[in-house]
């Protein structure tokens, strides 16, 4: 999967214009969701969200969070991005952004980027409520 670089993160109360996708942790198949396809700058992609942290990242205790690039054709097409999540938080009725301030270059060999360590697994932060999670993604 992919590794943290620099982020930035900063709360906002609008909604991202962009994939939305609600987890229920309660009825995840292999700790594991995978948004619908979307098109972001004509091309295909999903979210891959481990609510419970990414194993093969050995993560716990956070939300990993990666973006997966389904049509880099022809290959090796290089396709750069810049990626926002957003975690909704109904704690405080507000959206996290979290910003990868390096672009992050998806072809053939490479076509998964993001953060094992997104938002931390705690209810106590209101990611998490009620067994339920809102993500987003954004791709510039």
């Amino acid at each position: 999967m992919g590794s943290d670089s620099a982020i930035l993160k900063s709360w906002r109360d609008e909604l991202p214009p962009c994939s939305s996708s609600l987890v229920k942790v309660s009825e995840l198949t292999n700790n594991k969701h995978e948004s619908p396809h979307f098109v972001s700058g004509g091309l295909n992609w999903r979210m891959v969200i481990y609510p419970k942290g990414n194993e093969e990242d050995n993560e716990s205790g956070f939300v990993s969070m990666y973006v997966e690039c389904l049509s880099a054709t022809p290959p090796p097409m290089d396709v750069f991005a810049y990626l926002s999540f957003f975690a909704f938080n109904k704690k405080d009725n507000k959206y996290l952004s979290i910003q990868d301030v390096e672009v992050k270059r998806f072809n053939s060999s490479r076509s998964v980027w993001g953060l094992s360590k997104a938002v931390p697994l705690d209810p106590e932060k209101g990611f998490l409520v009620d067994g339920v999670m809102e993500e987003s993604l954004e791709l510039m």
